[in-house]
């Protein structure tokens, strides 16, 4: 399934390796996820702009124009987790994340990969967690993410 709204690109992972294991001269990555209900929205694309407003020296791959479709982020997605260096949560405006972006921040918490949450478009936070809702009431709303005071 791809979005009529923007172009969709190809993200080619096999020559990107980790910063971390590169130097510093080299090009950074930092992953913003979010819902496919934020695609080709307002909201989502404010949200990425501030992604990339804050993470000014790094390249920021934005899930809705890496994948074409989910069999593309499952061909896609294990190379691309090993090059990031920093990871972005934006929920829907709720709160709620689907199944896709709770699998993407599980693996990179696995790796050990920095993880931000983005909160109402401009609000960046660190402290953080993710609740499957009700053992995951649908693919589309599995699970909610609260800011930790």
């Amino acid at each position: 399934m791809r979005m009529r709204c923007r172009e969709r690109g190809s993200y080619v992972s096999s020559s990107v390796r980790p910063a971390r294991m590169r130097g510093a001269a080299m090009t950074l990555h930092v992953y913003a996820a979010r819902p496919k209900a934020t695609y080709c929205t307002k909201y989502g694309d404010n949200a990425v702009a501030c992604v990339r407003k804050q993470y000014n020296t790094h390249e920021v791959l934005d899930s809705a124009t890496l994948f074409g479709s989910h069999e593309d982020w499952e061909r896609q997605w294990p190379g691309i987790v090993e090059t990031l260096d920093d990871f972005v949560l934006i929920p829907n405006p709720d709160g709620t994340i689907g199944q896709g972006c709770f699998d993407e921040y599980q693996a990179v918490r696995a790796l050990g990969i920095p993880t931000r949450l983005l909160v109402n478009e401009r609000k960046f936070v660190d402290r953080f967690y993710v609740r499957r809702l009700d053992g995951g009431l649908s693919k589309i709303r599995f699970a909610r993410v609260v800011a930790r005071s």
